[in-house]
């Protein structure tokens, strides 16, 4: 393999991988194959409602630094690896730099206009940038251009520019608009960066002019981003409920219903801002509402697994458990592998009393996610409820070492520690206060809550 080069290629290439690892160890490792939108939006990625709406125009360039899961990173590295030496040298290193972020923040401008709502992530516009930059060198610097330079690397820009343009018609994750924007952006940048017919790379005065006038109408055409999108409907939602979405997190359910009421107001039949409201109202006791807010998403919800999941919850919450346990059936039907909803199946089992249907759907959850920490404290419940406490112990254990931050895990093992009489009981009790778990009516409690 050729190295990547001893400049701003060789930095790009650190610096991506950098942000990537740094990403992965600060949100876990089901961040290198699929990260979540608001992980990647929380390491620099582009959205509306932030670039624009709050004005952190610096994602337009941070976005190409974040990647979302390691063969999106591996794709661009590979083609950066291939062609980005060769552009380095015929343009030289800060004319090279010059290229790049151009046609990065190009590419997140286009994207902006087009995808306005979406998370645009990835070093692909710049990577387009630079193949409009090896077309321009090729055309008009022919006589310097290494003989079959273009047809050498024909063959990857072809298959990766027909692959984008193809399945983006298919694949909403594809951004075909932040390519284009790429290209044409490192197109028009290498026309003004173009080296002398000498081959002479040196930056001079006239570049930083040049320079100039390009970060001039970046601005211009972010400013006009601003004008037509800043204060539209989908883009405020999108930010509205992005808010709603961290107090729900912090479970401040009834500042969350603010911002909620707000989405739904600018975006009507909105499935997730609708669910997530009946989840809040559920939580704030507010039931009828709740019910409401499920029948009216599960009436045009495109997702419809979502909102029996949410149906299900809600009607758990109200003790209904013969209707919760119809709705997660139906989640269920939709998606066999979801280990999510045999727990919540096994759970409602649980609290309506029928511990071998609970038990049952706890070893189909672990079978197809052994890493379920949820999934063994509910288990456990189970054996507890059933007077097997050595099991329960050995479940609690497992899902304290997964995740040892869960207040669940070590409610229940008090409890464990009570019925055999083994020490720690209040240290647990302890913890379980200290990451606010709040147990239903129906689960078993120990006898003493005191310190």
């Amino acid at each position: 393999m050729r190295c990547a080069g001893n400049g701003p290629v060789l930095c790009l290439f650190v610096a991506n991988i950098a942000i990537f690892l740094l990403m992965v160890c600060s949100n876990g490792i089901r961040c290198v194959i699929i990260p979540s939108s608001q992980t990647l939006l929380n390491w620099g990625a582009s959205t509306a409602y932030l670039t624009l709406g709050q004005c952190q125009w610096w994602r337009l360039l941070t976005s190409s630094f974040v990647h979302a899961g390691i063969f999106h990173l591996g794709i661009n590295l590979f083609v950066l690896r291939d062609i980005g030496k060769e552009i380095e040298a015929w343009f030289g290193p800060r004319r090279f730099c010059a290229i790049w972020f151009t046609a990065a923040a190009g590419g997140a401008i286009t994207s902006l206009f087009a995808h306005p709502i979406s998370v645009s992530e990835g070093a692909s516009a710049a990577i387009f940038g630079l193949f409009g930059a090896m077309l321009v060198f090729v055309w008009r610097r022919k006589n310097l251009a290494p003989a079959g330079s273009l047809k050498l690397h024909a063959k990857i820009i072809l298959i990766l520019v027909g692959y984008t343009a193809i399945c983006g018609f298919f694949d909403k994750t594809i951004d075909n608009a932040s390519h284009f924007g790429g290209l044409l952006s490192g197109f028009l940048a290498a026309l003004l960066f173009l080296p002398s017919k000498s081959g002479d790379t040196l930056w001079r005065l006239a570049d930083s002019g040049k320079l100039a006038c390009i970060l001039l109408l970046c601005a211009g055409a972010y400013f006009g981003a601003y004008s037509l999108l800043a204060r539209a409907p989908d883009v405020v939602a999108e930010g509205e409920y992005a808010t709603a979405v961290k107090l729900l997190q912090a479970e401040k359910f009834d500042l969350a219903l603010a911002h909620l009421n707000k989405t739904l107001e600018l975006t009507p039949g909105n499935e997730s801002a609708l669910c997530d409201r009946a989840r809040a109202l559920a939580k704030l006791k507010k039931f009828e509402e709740a019910m409401t807010d499920c029948n009216s998403a599960l009436n045009s919800a495109a997702n419809k697994k979502l909102v029996h999941f949410t149906r299900a919850d809600v009607l758990h919450q109200m003790r209904r458990y013969t209707d919760a346990g119809q709705d997660l059936d139906k989640v269920i039907e939709l998606d066999g592998k979801d280990a999510v909803a045999f727990n919540n199946r096994a759970w409602n089992y649980a609290a309506a009393g029928s511990y071998a249907k609970a038990l049952k759907d706890c070893d189909i959850a672990l079978s197809l996610d052994p890493h379920l920490t949820t999934a063994y404290d509910t288990r456990a419940t189970v054996e507890i409820l059933l007077s097997r406490y050595s099991d329960a112990l050995a479940d609690l254990d497992k899902a304290i070492s997964l995740k040892p931050t869960d207040g669940a895990y070590y409610f229940h093992r008090a409890l464990v520690k009570e019925k055999m009489r083994q020490p720690g009981l209040q240290d647990d009790l302890a913890k379980a206060s200290k990451y606010k778990y709040d147990p239903e009516d129906w689960e078993p409690k120990p006898t003493t809550m005191s310190q």
